[in-house]
């Protein structure tokens, strides 16, 4: 009897570990690229992947643009008081652009739900809100960075507040419970400080945080330093004008600030 109950009791342990890892996202991730080309302009390259598991399949758009190009980078801010708010594509023919993405949360009154500095003026206020984590900053050369909420901004000349740290700064997972599914957009920086770019079909914040820390080469990358989330939902958008054509994931609802790349 007592054999049996160790064996009873080992069982259940497994089971436990089996459902926990289930919960977690940790079952395992396969992918396969089904496109990858240069931009039009050389600051990087753009890749399409798709993700399988036993329960989900997401495609991946993501985008690297490489720290010692002449990029220029941008944040677009729109009148809370417009009737009509253009979309990312009419974003992206005004100002020229060769990626352009959704970013930043506001509210019902399309207000900046956090930090907005525009051309060095700051239009709306840090939040302490936990999940606002990070900043994406913009310096008046037109060089991304994302910095923590409690940074000094004193080289910035765009930021917006987002978040939270899907992969914290140093590039340990930020997400440790799994949650709603939506569409994403992210913006990080690899371990070689280039910056890159996903949006993303719906997913939940821990599976791509997973999918960022151990499967970065399928983005194209060659380890995460850091990533943030820049929205989620049917406002997720992104834009990238590659040398035979355009891709372009459409926002399915208004949305207040763009992040443009531009020569």
């Amino acid at each position: 009897m007592k054999t049996l109950h160790l064996y009873s009791l080992a069982a259940i342990v497994l089971l436990c570990i089996s459902a926990h890892a289930t919960a977690q996202g940790e079952l395992p991730w396969s992918y396969k690229v089904l496109e990858k080309q240069k931009l039009a302009k050389p600051y990087g390259f753009y890749r399409k992947t798709r993700f399988s598991r036993a329960d989900h399949i997401l495609v991946a758009h993501s985008v690297v643009i490489r720290n010692r190009t002449r990029y220029r980078a941008r944040i677009i801010d729109l009148d809370e008081k417009l009737e009509k708010y253009p979309s990312i594509i009419d974003i992206a023919v005004k100002h020229h652009a060769q990626v352009a993405i959704n970013g930043g949360y506001f509210l019902p009154n399309f207000r900046p739900a956090g930090l907005l500095l525009y051309e060095g003026k700051k239009r709306s206020p840090l939040s302490r809100q936990v999940s606002l984590s990070g900043i994406l900053s913009i310096d008046a050369k037109g060089k991304i960075t994302i910095l923590p909420r409690k940074a000094s901004l004193a080289n910035s000349y765009y930021a917006i507040q987002a978040g939270p740290f899907i992969i914290d700064p140093g590039g340990e997972m930020g997400i440790k419970s799994a949650g709603a599914l939506h569409r994403r957009t992210v913006v990080g920086l690899t371990k070689g400080k280039n910056i890159f770019m996903v949006n993303t079909s719906p997913v939940s914040l821990l599976d791509l945080a997973d999918l960022l820390k151990h499967h970065p080469r399928a983005f194209g990358l060659q380890g995460v330093d850091r990533a943030l989330n820049l929205d989620g939902g049917p406002s997720s958008a992104i834009y990238v004008k590659l040398k035979n054509k355009e891709v372009t994931i459409k926002e399915k609802l208004a949305v207040r600030n763009f992040i443009v790349i531009a020569p």
